[in-house]
């Protein structure tokens, strides 16, 4: 017989899992449109999948970094 105590516990465990999965996925989605963003393009996502728009001709923040001594 099964104990019913054990398998909540995983059915618990399976549902953190799945939370934590898909709070890593909106992350990695705004990680991704961020740098995007940073790049001078736009990513539209519909319903036969995801383009990338180009935009704005130069990317923002074109300013070359300065080495640190």
């Amino acid at each position: 017989m099964f104990n019913l105590k054990k398998i909540k516990e995983k059915i618990k465990d399976l549902e953190e899992r799945i939370d934590s999965l898909e709070y890593q996925a909106n992350l990695n989605d705004e990680a991704i449109n961020l740098l995007a963003s940073k790049m001078g393009v736009t990513i539209v996502e519909g319903n036969m999948g995801v383009e990338i728009v180009e935009c704005c001709g130069k990317p923002k923040n074109n300013k070359k970094k300065q080495d640190v001594k």
